[in-house]
């Protein structure tokens, strides 16, 4: 057996031997408790002020290039690798400045509990996972609006990464039916300001806030989340290699302010300022961007869908979204090199102006055109690419006149294919997505569809565009056809649950 086959079950026998459980509990908890099960810890704020948490931090601050990480709470009893299980009840705010885990600590809802914070910073930090909060500025005794999760360096405590935020409930307001344009100026403000590299932002519920989600670290993933109602733009991606796939962004909200709101927006940032550098290697892919929900709703505003204006923007790969949108920017960028626009769908269901809707490839700001760009198997009300572009590629593109030829059920924002519609088979095959914004596989049929979905008949698998029929749930959570687990798992289990049952208690 072979040494690299000898480390991988020694390296989870050691993990089970070393994680540790801990909890707290405001309501039965107590300030002098020892984080067991039975005597939790009182707050979460009060588990960080107390120092219950061993982790590093740099040997000098503000932090300087070769500094070095040297013990924070050396001896105290959580340490990386551990959970910490928080149960009904409010925790306060978790400030985590300055705090550098070896491997992750993970701050978790204890099941059937509902643990509620007022917001969250991490900044110069790593190795932290939030999992399954409640976080408002909202819940705390006296509201004021704040950033609501916070993930960054800076020039004091260090460059940050690492950080995981997921299925967590994160909103500036519980409910803003009844807001007026001045109450979302006062009251919504960023959910997620991330300046950290290879963040992970998954399967969060993002609501009534002004920007949802800014992201400018470099490798960070934004996934499965849903953003409805915001007032300036729902995803800012603004870092390299960002991959921001299955959100449904929705509900953009016009407080009168001349913010121009957008569903994705990105700029480059460079030596001249914005529009001088480039953001490289971005994948947008299979996300749902709404204008509006409500046709009429007094502050529904025409919501850009995909706005990159201030190139120059690099091998980016836009796949398989829907973009219904009230807007003559459907998907448009404008400084593009070497980027594929690919079975998209981008629909103005509305009349007037502005819009119709396009998928637009043109200039850079400073007049130098885009380059070795393809525009390819979209379903959208215009395709531009003005004159004097370089290479740019433009084939297989359908025009949507009447949505009601095309699509299930427009007015539902339903825009899965009709069994009828003229994109069926339509499509090429060169650079299309092996599988449609259902993740259903891609061709069913002669051919592959031009646009996001790819028909199918009821009941043949995926994500269930179903002739028609489809619920629009995405089926990518499915267990039914979970692989079994390896083989070497199952020799090693009796082994992993005995070090388990040996785990050292709580500290």
């Amino acid at each position: 057996m072979t040494m690299r086959a000898l480390l991988i079950p020694v390296w989870l026998v050691a993990t089970a031997c070393c994680a540790a459980d801990f909890y707290v509990d405001p309501v039965n908890g107590s300030a002098t408790g020892n984080g067991s099960a039975g005597n939790p810890w009182l707050t979460l704020q009060q588990v960080v002020t107390d120092n219950l948490i061993e982790s590093q931090v740099w040997n000098s601050l503000p932090y300087t290039a070769g500094a070095t990480l040297v013990p924070k709470n050396a001896g105290a009893p959580v340490k990386a690798g551990d959970t910490i299980w928080l149960r009904t009840g409010y925790h306060g705010e978790l400030i985590l400045n300055g705090w550098y885990n070896s491997a992750p600590i993970t701050i978790r809802r204890q099941s059937g509990h509902t643990p509620r914070l007022r917001r969250a910073s991490l900044i110069g930090a790593s190795n932290w996972i939030l999992d399954g909060l409640s976080i408002s500025p909202a819940h705390a005794p006296t509201f004021t609006a704040t950033t609501i999760i916070t993930m960054r360096g800076d020039g004091f405590w260090g460059p940050a990464q690492g950080m995981i935020v997921r299925n967590c409930d994160v909103f500036c307001g519980n409910d803003a039916s009844a807001w007026t344009a001045q109450d979302w100026i006062d009251n919504a403000s960023t959910a997620f300001d991330s300046r950290s590299d290879t963040t992970q932002i998954l399967n969060n519920t993002i609501r009534n806030t002004r920007y949802a989600i800014a992201c400018s670290g470099a490798n960070c993933v934004v996934r499965d989340n849903v953003i409805d109602g915001f007032s300036g733009d729902g995803i800012r991606g603004l870092g390299d290699y960002g991959v921001y796939e299955y959100n449904v962004v929705k509900n953009a909200i016009d407080v009168g302010d001349g913010h121009h709101d957008d569903g994705f927006q990105s700029w480059s940032v460079g030596p001249g300022g914005v529009g001088t550098g480039s953001v490289t290697g971005v994948v947008l892919r299979g996300n749902t961007f709404i204008n509006h929900e409500n046709p009429s709703h007094p502050m529904r505003t025409t919501m850009q869908g995909v706005g990159c204006f201030d190139g120059w923007f690099d091998d980016w790969v836009i796949e398989n979204n829907v973009v219904i949108t009230d807007h003559w920017h459907g998907i448009t960028l404008l400084g593009a090199r070497n980027c594929r626009i690919v079975n998209n769908t981008v629909i103005d269901l509305y009349t007037g102006t502005p819009g119709p809707s396009w998928i637009q490839i043109g200039f850079h700001k400073d007049g130098t055109p885009s380059e070795d760009c393809v525009i390819r198997n979209n379903l959208s009300n215009t395709i531009s690419v003005p004159g004097g572009q370089t290479n740019i590629v433009s084939d297989h593109n359908i025009l949507v006149n009447d949505p009601s030829l095309f699509f299930v059920d427009p007015a539902a924002f339903n825009l899965r294919l009709l069994e009828t519609a003229s994109a069926v088979d339509a499509g090429s095959g060169a650079l299309a997505p092996g599988i449609d914004r259902d993740k259903f596989a891609r061709p069913y049929g002669a051919g592959i569809d031009v646009g996001a979905y790819e028909w199918h008949p009821p009941g043949s698998g995926g994500g269930g565009s179903g002739g028609g029929k489809g619920d629009g749930k995405d089926s990518s959570c499915s267990t039914s056809g979970a692989k079994a687990p390896a083989l070497w798992v199952l020799v090693l289990l009796p082994a992993i649950l005995l070090a388990m049952r040996r785990q050292r208690p709580a500290r």
